[in-house]
């Protein structure tokens, strides 16, 4: 593994016990506090990036995580398939996948990970995972000590709750990703990825004006929705000429978004 990043503003230092489950690529962070006030995520969380549900609950209940943050450079693993861990782990800033990696190379994108997602909400409840997770772009993400979230899930029904409803919807994301690649043309599942990650991003106010980042390759493209990168080329290139997106400088712009719906068949 290649050597981490170690940022000018931040001196990485970390104590063996949360390095647990980390690639040596990441760096750690030291000053936690002044990472969380410009934490993209803060509005949705509550170390502050756990999102949703859980960021109500845990604010109701006045409770906090204090968590320990890393940074990664881009096309460097943040997380090995196996490895172990004693933490939860929280997108804070910039875009990761989640993928299988077959024996002789090839891979399957699972799902892009955008500020404020977990990288499963089963974490706190394995000691390993069975995916790896990537940095697409420069990565800033937060480990959370499993142990404490389980002895909340263990007090707090909501929160328990919670994060049920988010194992669910995992699995129903699972199901219907499944169901896509196997029965979706290729012109329908990357309309419906540009649609889905538009929403994702939208969620996060990362959208204006029907524009927003997309740091993603042909090649991401082509493993999350099981084509070539040739075949995707292909097919972006039949939707800019048709006037649906343009692409300038990893920023992607929708310009006829009820066609492209039609196309993803989401309306």
């Amino acid at each position: 593994m290649q050597n981490a990043e170690r940022p000018d503003s931040a001196e990485a230092i970390i104590s063996s016990k949360a390095n647990i489950g980390l690639s040596a690529a990441a760096s750690p962070l030291r000053d936690e506090q002044a990472t969380c006030a410009i934490c993209e995520a803060k509005a949705d969380g509550c170390c502050d990036p756990l999102p949703g549900e859980f960021g109500l609950q845990l604010r109701k209940h006045q409770v906090r995580f204090t968590p320990v943050h890393h940074m990664v450079r881009p096309r460097r693993n943040i997380y090995v398939a196996g490895e172990p861990s004693d933490s939860a782990y929280v997108i804070c800033s910039g875009w990761a996948c989640r993928m299988m990696r077959l024996p002789e190379g090839r891979r399957q994108i699972l799902s892009f990970l955008l500020p404020g997602d977990l990288f499963s909400a089963t974490a706190p409840f394995q000691q390993s995972l069975d995916f790896h997770v990537e940095a697409i772009t420069k990565v800033r993400y937060a480990a959370i000590d499993s142990e404490k979230i389980r002895a909340m899930v263990a007090r707090e029904p909501l929160v328990l709750e919670a994060f049920v409803n988010s194992c669910i919807a995992e699995s129903k994301d699972a199901n219907q990703k499944l169901a896509d690649l196997g029965q979706r043309s290729a012109d329908e599942k990357i309309a419906l990825l540009i649609l889905q990650l538009m929403e994702r991003l939208d969620q996060r106010r990362l959208v204006q004006d029907q524009s927003f980042d997309f740091p993603l390759r042909q090649q991401h493209i082509a493993d999350a929705v099981g084509l070539t990168p040739v075949h995707v080329s292909r097919v972006m290139g039949i939707f800019r000429k048709a006037g649906l997106i343009d692409i300038q400088q990893e920023r992607l712009k929708v310009l006829d978004l009820a066609e492209l719906r039609r196309i993803g068949s989401t309306r």
